[in-house]
């Protein structure tokens, strides 16, 4: 049976698909770092592609397949933004 990290988190009620296994005697032990939050994408994970050398292009896609980034103009980045300026 395969199971994706997801599926794993909820099946065993893990609070991340941060997990690294171990076979004991006892039995297994789970470790799991992170808290995750459904939203598609892992900081440790993330962290470790750019440390691998992925640039920021690389690491969105793989986390966000099927998308794509594209530049805008100013005037579109307000139009999306429904006119708000950003703080600095």
């Amino acid at each position: 049976m395969r199971l994706s990290g997801t599926q794993l988190r909820m099946l065993l009620g893990l609070r991340s698909t941060a997990v690294i296994w171990e076979l004991e005697e006892d039995g297994i032990h789970f470790h799991v770092s992170g808290y995750g939050h459904g939203v598609g994408m892992s900081q440790y994970g993330a962290e470790v592609m750019a440390e691998d050398g992925a640039d920021h292009a690389e690491i969105l896609a793989h986390y966000y397949t099927g998308t794509s980034l594209e530049k805008l103009s100013a005037a579109e980045a307000r139009e999306l933004s429904g006119g708000r300026e950003r703080d600095n």
